[in-house]
């Protein structure tokens, strides 16, 4: 039997398009933002709780509990987004934050991503654990290489997400890895340089909060805003990403059948 041709993803060309596609689709963009009206809520109650995780001076007053509620909530605001802004680019469905199919999307989408955080946090764990036992800067040098090469191992898993946020039950797992085959790297990296941005920008407000953490409850109330709207684009140009991805991926599937 014939070998298979390689599908070959257009690195530069995929990153291009999911960008533009997350700036020029404004009104998409505003539905998704407007759901961190959840967050901020959550940032007043708890008396703006990241903005303390964020200031090295009260990082380590904040409370464990409220810190960790707040990366679920976080968390789970996050793959609600995903899961409509990928369905949204995949299907052209309309946008659905309240349906019982949208919370079983978002439920199987949330285990499968704590399935995958926990695979990869957990040797990490043990290894960092044991370069600081041992005192070795080679060691935790080596735990950081073999860190990146097992995530980018793992980043066919993107493509699997998506599949499940647009319920393809097609794409399992074996044909995640059989597809992405050779784009490994490209995917990987892609997701990097699509979440520099606002990563950049976060590190910024982060040290703007570290020089001086406002006091004035209106200056906290714009900080947590610009925080949560960078938090929440974030997820938007992943997003983009992933569902571009699996679109190049899933119709040279079907090219080839």
């Amino acid at each position: 039997m014939a070998a298979q041709n390689k599908i070959n993803l257009p690195f530069g060309e995929t990153i291009k398009r999911s960008f533009l596609y997350t700036v020029l689709n404004g009104k998409l963009l505003a539905k998704m933002l407007a759901f961190g009206l959840v967050l901020l809520a959550y940032e007043i109650w708890s008396g703006f709780i990241n903005l303390q995780t964020l200031a090295a001076e009260t990082a380590e007053s904040a409370n464990s509990w409220q810190v960790l509620s707040g990366n679920l909530l976080y968390m789970l605001v996050s793959v609600a987004v995903m899961v409509n802004y990928c369905r949204f680019i995949v299907l052209k469905a309309p946008v659905d934050f309240g349906s019982l199919a949208f919370f079983k999307r978002v439920a199987i989408l949330m285990l499968a991503m704590f399935v995958f955080i926990f695979s990869i946090s957990v040797p990490l764990t043990i290894l960092f654990s044991l370069a600081q036992a041992l005192a070795s800067s080679v060691l935790y040098l080596l735990v950081v290489v073999l860190g990146i090469t097992f995530v980018i191992c793992l980043s066919p898993m993107y493509l699997y997400f998506t599949g499940l946020a647009v319920e393809d039950k097609n794409i399992t797992l074996k044909e995640a890895f059989s597809l992405t085959k050779g784009n490994y790297n490209k995917i990987f990296w892609g997701a990097i340089l699509m979440r520099l941005p606002c990563l950049l920008a976060t590190l910024g407000l982060g040290v703007w909060c570290n020089v001086a953490l406002p006091e004035i409850y209106v200056s906290k109330l714009i900080f947590s805003v610009v925080f949560i709207t960078l938090s929440l684009l974030d997820t938007c140009f992943a997003a983009s990403y992933f569902s571009h991805v699996y679109q190049y991926f899933t119709f040279f599937k079907k090219e080839k059948l």
